[in-house]
């Protein structure tokens, strides 16, 4: 899967091994949610994406969530 040529709206990963929080997280989400498989490959491939990268996702929800406060 990783050597094949991605489409263009699939963002890209950085090689090397995956934090194994990462992993967990991925492992749990797919067992909670049952409308994961109704996806597209390339789509689950999007959300598997912010399993892997979650200490992005997280910083970047809470600046968010930041800036939803401050804006009240």
């Amino acid at each position: 899967m990783w050597n094949r040529n991605l489409p263009p709206d699939i963002p890209s990963i950085h090689s090397g091994p995956f934090h194994p929080t990462s992993l967990s997280i991925i492992r749990s989400f797919i067992k909670k949610e049952p409308r994961f498989v109704q996806l597209s490959r390339s789509q689950q491939f999007k959300i598997l994406i912010l399993g892997i990268r979650y200490k992005k996702t997280v910083e970047s929800s809470m600046r968010e969530k930041i800036d939803e406060i401050l804006s009240k």
